[in-house]
């Protein structure tokens, strides 16, 4: 937007709805910590260029297909919460999405970990995804606390990422050898 404006670039409403859709999606909806008051003048200036603020939260939020519904079920349906030790988990098998009529690709159709990064009483949250049988697993991590890192466990696990949003993939025997080596990073 700045470097439009600089070179008097006349921003329709085409252009202003994209540029306000990409500061809406990587300001996380306006959650994530380094959003600040200039995020929120710069999207009303979009909006007063004519960004389609509606129709874009229309598409986002209430347009949900079936398959990421049926995924939720099998997150929260393996959701394990620790709250002495402020953490929760889920997984993601092959076998599990299959069962459920869901491609191993389909899966990437939503975000798991910033599915039950909502659960209140944690500091942090892991979903672990098979992505080769028995042997490769991703682990995407997420934290609402400000004060936790989980790039810190990423970067433990060879992965890499931000403070509130990280991943890495892991090679090991099962779920559990995965916790595990997520836990002794912590």
């Amino acid at each position: 937007l700045d470097l439009l404006e600089s070179w008097k670039f006349k921003i329709e409403k085409d252009v202003a709805t994209f540029l306000f859709t990409g500061l809406l999606f990587d300001s996380g909806f306006f959650q994530f910590k380094k959003t600040n008051a200039e995020s929120f003048k710069k999207a009303a200036r979009l909006i007063e260029l004519g960004a389609d603020k509606d129709n874009i939260i229309q598409k986002t939020t209430f347009n949900e297909e079936h398959r990421s519904m049926i995924i939720k079920k099998i997150l929260y349906k393996n959701l394990v919460v620790d709250f002495s030790n402020r953490f929760a988990y889920s997984i993601l098998s092959i076998d599990g999405l299959r069962r459920n009529k869901i491609s191993t690709t389909e899966h990437n159709s939503i975000s798991p970990a910033d599915e039950i990064k909502k659960l209140s009483g944690v500091d942090f949250v892991f979903v672990i995804t098979e992505v080769k049988r028995k042997s490769v697993f991703n682990v995407s991590l997420r934290s609402h606390n400000l004060n936790f890192d989980v790039a810190k466990i990423a970067n433990g696990l060879g992965g890499a990422g931000h403070q509130m949003a990280a991943g890495a993939n892991v090679k090991a025997k099962s779920f559990g050898e995965v916790v595990k080596m997520v836990l002794d990073c912590v």
